[in-house]
């Protein structure tokens, strides 16, 4: 089957499946057969885009629209797989699964378990690897969702368009927080889109700014893709360059704040980010850390591994690597790391990530 995407979410976006309203002509069994399965899975396909579309018509959450389209999805699978000798003779677009894009013309909407996701259509990068697979840090999302409880705060250095800031928001829940802090202009009007979009948005603070150890003005060297973007100078791929706010952490947060998990992809200026934050690294004794190790961030910092890892593991921090693919939290090794293009770590200290359900190695 096919779902076609006729406009953007919430004000919104309208799914509509679809079954053909004819089909080729075909004679013989195969033509039969085609004719019995019209007529045997026309209703049931129908009923469920009917549940699909009322889930959005009617502004539920995107878990509960992504739960209601797993179902179809899962109904096509099951016809592929329990009718195998049938491929070939279902008509184009029957069967398809569900086709989760939309051109809007500056952004794509693209559906992700966590909801619609606008991505710039000017990053070709981000907008192909969205195509191929919408969770773009499976295992860094399996393991940031099982960290966070409803209630628990959330604090994300570098949000980008929010393909991990709306899993947290939805994993906190109604009474939860999450403070997202972004300073591409571009990205931040993106992500607070995204959020409203999906209705989370009064569960995150928007800080439009990067996070560093003092407070100023910087120059932010704009990537292509967006997601490079940093304060150090890029090697390549520079599209521009912009002055944006840099807002220490513990400057923006109230002495006392609660912070369960923090989430640190800031392109190789994550021991700024660790300076800027003391206060909340000293009153969160229990805390787990996610951030993101590229030995290329590091050398353009002027900064060793050892050093780098030294810093980050310092009062008291146990670190692992994350399997993207099953969310396999291994000891760090840092022979290892040496080797790798870009990897996220955890770090935890005191209690966190005890009751996660995480799998160490």
């Amino acid at each position: 089957m096919a779902v076609d995407f006729t406009k953007a979410v919430r004000g919104g976006a309208v799914l509509r499946a679809t079954m053909p309203e004819s089909m080729p002509a075909a004679g013989g069994a195969r033509g039969l057969i085609r004719r019995v399965l019209r007529k045997l899975l026309g209703p049931l396909i129908r009923r469920f885009d009917a549940r699909v579309r009322h889930a959005v018509d009617s502004s539920h959450t995107a878990e509960r629209v992504s739960s209601t389209a797993d179902r179809v999805a899962r109904l096509d699978a099951t016809f592929a797989a329990i009718m195998p000798t049938l491929q070939g003779l279902r008509a184009p677009g029957t069967f398809e699964g569900i086709r989760t894009e939309a051109d809007l013309g500056s952004e794509i909407a693209i559906w992700s378990p966590d909801g619609y996701v606008l991505v710039p259509a000017e990053d070709g990068r981000l907008v192909a690897a969205m195509r191929a697979r919408p969770v773009l840090e499976p295992g860094t999302r399996r393991v940031l969702t099982a960290l966070l409880r409803p209630g628990m705060t959330c604090l994300e250095i570098g949000a980008h368009i929010g393909t991990l800031t709306l899993p947290a928001a939805f994993a906190v829940g109604p009474e939860g927080a999450v403070h997202a802090f972004e300073p591409v202009p571009r990205l931040a009007a993106l992500l607070r889109r995204n959020l409203e979009t999906n209705g989370v948005a009064a569960r995150v603070r928007i800080v439009e700014a990067a996070a560093g150890e003092a407070p100023g003005i910087a120059m932010l060297h704009v990537g292509s893709p967006y997601g490079h973007s940093s304060l150090l100078t890029l090697d390549d791929g520079e599209i521009a360059r912009v002055p944006v706010s840099v807002r220490p952490v513990d400057a923006v947060l109230p002495a006392g704040t609660r912070v369960d998990v923090v989430k640190i992809d800031a392109e190789g200026a994550e021991l700024a980010v660790w300076a800027g934050m003391r206060r909340v690294l000293a009153d969160n004794r229990d805390l787990a850390v996610l951030v993101e190790f590229g030995p290329s961030h590091l050398a353009r910092a002027g900064i060793s591994l050892d050093a780098w890892l030294d810093t980050l593991l310092a009062d008291g921090f146990a670190g692992y690597v994350v399997d993207e693919n099953d969310a396999t939290c291994h000891a760090i090794d840092r022979e290892k790391l040496a080797d790798v293009f870009s990897v996220n770590l955890l770090l935890l200290r005191g209690t966190a990530g005890r009751d996660s359900g995480l799998s160490f190695a």
